[in-house]
């Protein structure tokens, strides 16, 4: 039986490792016909700092939403031409959770995920990113070093 993969996500925070990511994802999309969903997730006190900026008339689209859409940005960049579809989600909150969430609610097939390389005590108290969303989602994640 196979699967077919027709959405990859890919979660980018514009360090090298999410860029890696992104690179082998694009290359595995354009292989088996699939696209891309580059997910950026900020956090939760971006988006209060957005809403209030909209609420006083400068505008939803402040300075953290622009930093947000930079990163997508870079990293489409450094994806270099790419054949594929591929799509920019913008969202808030904390990376894991919005990273598995954002997996179920746009139907994707799979998750590419870069590792970040914390060192083991602050992985053992903290837990990283990757590692989380290994444990939570429901479909098949991918970890690129």
């Amino acid at each position: 039986m196979s699967i077919p993969i027709k959405k990859i996500l890919v979660p980018t925070d514009g360090s090298p490792g999410s860029v890696r990511a992104a690179r082998w994802a694009a290359s595995l999309a354009a292989s088996i016909d699939a696209g891309l969903l580059l997910v950026h997730v900020a956090p939760l006190g971006a988006a209060r700092v957005d809403a209030a900026r909209a609420a006083t008339g400068e505008g939803p689209r402040a300075v953290p939403h622009d930093v947000i859409d930079l990163v997508i940005k870079e990293t489409r960049d450094k994806l270099g031409e790419v054949r594929v579809p591929i799509e920019e989600i913008h969202a808030y909150g904390d990376p894991a959770k919005e990273i598995v969430y954002q997996a179920g609610y746009l139907g994707a097939d799979l998750i590419v995920i870069g590792s970040r390389g914390l060192s083991p005590i602050r992985e053992l108290l903290i837990g990283s990113v990757s590692d989380k969303v290994i444990r939570h989602a429901s479909v098949p994640v991918t970890v690129v070093r």
